[in-house]
């Protein structure tokens, strides 16, 4: 009853105007529109800013958020529009299936497909030469062995190098840290602005210690959104083998 019910709303909409899709993530402004015909409109955050009354004057169709978009906000919306929230993915195989699930709210199950074959292949045509690598993220995070990102590796025969076995993303204490003996170490989110968050990297105990070791970084608007920049994420992980991320 739901899917005919949108089937009717999206009809109804393509007599008069193209349908207006309302993006709630900033990962998904420029994103749905790879999935969806030329002539739709996709109404991105920077617009609406995720505020109730500017989507509420907006009347979009259709409604995409993610799973950590306020729950508040997405009661509100419901009477508004038919909504779809994409959950984060832990595993590749996850993001596949949530990406085909939005395919179908969305009416274009083969433009997801597609997009999501495309992004396949130029994954397939990535290798590594290296074997392990640790990620450190700002304020002292890294990512945990149950993680998207440790997932997303293991398709490279890469190994994560943590000391946090599970939930998802955990602190490093310097000490912790220096037990570790990765082969490559990559710098992950942080940005050129300062912020205590980036205190590390200036750490003159982390700079002795990444002597000799390969660096390299994932910049802060790739590693925000790394399930949509699957490609781009691991071309910087991976440094100069595939031209990412600055190497030092």
């Amino acid at each position: 009853m739901r899917a005919l019910l949108l089937v009717i709303l999206l009809v109804t909409s393509t007599s008069h105007a193209a349908p207006r899709v309302a993006s709630l993530n900033i990962c998904y402004d420029a994103w749905l529109a790879q999935l969806l015909p030329t002539d739709w409109q996709v109404v991105p955050t920077s617009v609406h800013g995720n505020r109730l009354e500017a989507l509420m004057t907006l009347q979009p169709d259709l409604i995409v958020a993610g799973s950590f978009t306020d729950q508040r906000l997405l009661q509100a919306l419901r009477p508004v529009a038919p909504l779809h929230v994409l959950q984060q993915p832990n595993t590749y195989e996850q993001w596949q299936h949530e990406v085909t699930r939005l395919g179908e709210f969305l009416q274009q199950p083969q433009m997801a497909q597609h997009w999501l074959q495309q992004q396949q292949q130029q994954l397939q045509q990535l290798t590594a030469s290296i074997t392990d690598v640790l990620i450190i993220m700002p304020n002292n995070y890294t990512w945990a062995q149950d993680s998207w990102a440790s997932a997303l590796l293991r398709h490279f025969s890469i190994a994560l190098v943590s000391p946090i076995e599970s939930g998802y993303v955990g602190q490093l204490r310097l000490e912790a840290l220096f037990r570790l003996a990765p082969q490559r170490v990559v710098f992950e989110g942080f940005s050129q602005h300062f912020s205590r968050g980036q205190d590390w990297l200036h750490h003159s105990a982390l700079r002795h210690w990444l002597q000799g070791k390969t660096v390299t970084t994932i910049s802060a608007d790739i590693a925000s959104c790394p399930a949509v920049n699957a490609v781009a994420y691991v071309q910087q992980l991976l440094g100069d083998e595939h031209g990412g991320g600055d190497e030092r």
